[in-house]
């Protein structure tokens, strides 16, 4: 049987720019995902995440030059073709321009792309699924509007359906709380922690850290000096030292009193 893991092994990564020089965007980077969880990654603006996220779904910009070795269930990320990526990962970017202003469901449906058959269009399989999700997402009144009638949050919750139509075991999420007001952000945590449940794996950025701390079975925190990360449970990376090496100092830490994990003031 397949073994279901995600590893990342000395990843480094830096810019290159039309001098021939570098700027260091990450290094050191290693982890293993927690399978059939929430992974939270954080750090300050800047400190990469983006990127990051970019090039452990296997699409890093052309300007990025990055070393390591990234696996996925027992093969190299670098081996595989576009449309085997896709069958394994989906990934929300965290901007996005819409090239035609289509419909919320035409969005969703663009996420069967990887199954499709180009002379055949959608089966009745990728229908079901894309009902499925929208119906999930509580988005059919919302599936025949066109994408420029919409706000910002109901654009970033059709484009959560689409990853989600996706069918991957991964979900790569590039700040999807972005623009969702708090209903629909505890909706989607909670989407996601059912996800978990099911088997699927979830990385997401997130510059809440309290809201991670929380709710994520995995923290994952970049250095603000870019010479690594810290990985573990909240109660393990939500101490003072860690805090510091992240965000900086000046931040004190309280219990919280329903949770029980620490946040800071």
């Amino acid at each position: 049987m397949e073994q279901k893991v995600f590893e990342v092994k000395d990843l480094c990564g830096a810019w290159k720019n039309k001098s021939g020089s570098k700027i260091p965007v990450f290094s050191n980077v290693s982890f293993c995902l927690k399978q059939k969880g929430i992974n939270a990654l954080c750090g300050i603006n800047g400190s990469g995440k983006s990127t990051l996220l970019s090039v452990l779904s296997g699409i890093a910009p052309d300007n990025l030059d990055f070393a390591g070795c990234v696996k996925i269930d027992d093969s190299n990320l670098k081996d595989l073709s576009v449309k085997e990526r896709a069958r394994k990962i989906s990934f929300l970017v965290q901007k996005e321009e819409n090239a035609w202003d289509i419909t919320g469901r035409k969005l969703v449906e663009n996420g069967r792309f990887v199954y499709e058959k180009w002379y055949a269009g959608l089966s009745k399989n990728d229908v079901c699924i894309v009902d499925q999700v929208i119906t999930l997402l509580g988005l059919n009144e919302l599936e025949n509007k066109k994408l420029s009638q919409m706000s910002g949050g109901e654009v970033q919750r059709f484009r959560i359906a689409r990853c989600l139509a996706q069918e991957t075991d991964y979900i790569f999420l590039d700040e999807p709380l972005a623009g969702l007001d708090l209903n629909h952000q505890k909706e989607l945590i909670e989407l996601l922690k059912q996800l978990c449940n099911q088997g699927k794996t979830v990385l997401l950025s997130i510059h809440d850290v309290n809201l991670a701390a929380r709710c994520a079975d995995n923290l994952l925190f970049l250095k603000k000096d870019r010479s690594g990360i810290y990985t573990g449970p909240a109660k393990d990376l939500m101490q003072p030292s860690v805090i510091e090496e992240v965000f900086g100092n000046g931040f004190q830490l309280y219990s919280h009193p329903v949770f029980g994990v620490n946040q800071i003031l």
